[in-house]
Parts: C-alpha cells; structure tokens; sequence
C-alpha cells in the first residue's frame, strides 16, 4: 500500500501563512503544528502528527536563527511571528499578493468569457 504525502514545500507555504495571519502576538509551535496537520490531511490522504511537529519545530528554528531571518521568536516561550523587518518577509509577502492579483485577474476573465448559452 503506498501513502501519499503532500511535500514539504507546502508545509512551508501553510506555515508562512499561518503565521501571516497571526500578526503580531505569533503562534506556539503546538498550534502551527495543528494547523499544518489540518490543512495537509484529508479523506484520501492522511498525515503523521509526530513527523509533522517535527518538520514545523525545525522549520521554526532553523528560520529564526539569524537577526534577518523571516521568523523570530516572541517574548513567550515557544512562539513564533513573522519578523517584519526582514527582508525575505517582504519578498514572501509581494510574492503572495502577486499569486492573489493573478489568481483574481484570472477569475474575472473567467466570467467574462462568453458563455454556451449567450
């Protein structure tokens, strides 16, 4: 029997954007973790919660190490945030918003599009 897994390059996308919408307070490295295994799992697809804490437990680490990286810790232990300040967090955030712009532009021009029954 063989287990699909979704790829780790997702697990990063769902993390960034976890911590996006968390602002400024942050996240514990528990509650990314639940939402990364939530977002990853599905009817079809099933995913291993230890494995998962792992990945986002060094993901954060690794990426809060340095004053100019994207994630930093806060005044509570064991939470994380985006560091504003850096400038890979500026390069994510226009990435994103250009994904968004696009995905919109292609939505409307989608319904634009004559129809069958026009």
């Amino acid at each position: 029997m063989h287990k699909f897994y979704i790829p780790i390059v997702n697990y990063d996308s769902i993390i960034f954007n976890i911590l996006k919408e968390a602002g400024s307070r942050g996240l514990s490295v528990k509650k990314i973790t639940m939402h990364v295994f939530n977002a990853s799992n599905s009817l079809f697809q099933s995913s291993n919660f230890e494995e998962i804490h792992k990945y986002v437990y060094a993901y954060l680490k690794r990426n809060s190490q340095k004053k100019d990286a994207f994630v930093m810790k806060t005044d509570i232990r064991g939470r994380y945030r985006i560091n504003e300040a850096s400038p890979k967090t500026r390069q994510l955030m226009l990435d994103f918003k250009e994904q968004t712009l696009c995905a919109e532009t292609e939505k409307s021009e989608q319904y634009n599009s004559p129809t069958l029954f026009d």
